[in-house]
């Protein structure tokens, strides 16, 4: 399987990161470096995460305030937002 970024999530990935890096550089490396292995993680597990009603999957991300929205489709895991936890529930 092969994961898959949509644009919505590479732009959430980026803004929780610069947004950390605000603070702390090395932690906002440590976070993105986790976001991307759980991504990674997913190519050879893809139902992780829970799932949900929508047909949608989340994962939590060990040790930082996000978690992966994705959707598994036939060859690939599409990863559909990188959601901070503290925001309003996922749409």
């Amino acid at each position: 399987m092969k994961a898959i970024w949509t644009p919505q999530a590479q732009a959430e990935l980026e803004d929780g990161v610069n947004f950390i890096a605000r603070d702390n550089i090395s932690a906002a490396i440590a976070t993105e470096d986790r976001v991307l292995a759980s991504a990674a993680g997913l190519r050879d597990f893809p139902n992780k995460g829970r799932a949900r009603p929508d047909g949608r999957r989340e994962l939590v991300v060990a040790a930082t305030p996000f978690l992966l929205v994705y959707r598994v489709e036939h060859d690939s895991v599409l990863i559909l937002r990188v959601w901070h936890t503290s925001r309003e529930p996922q749409a």
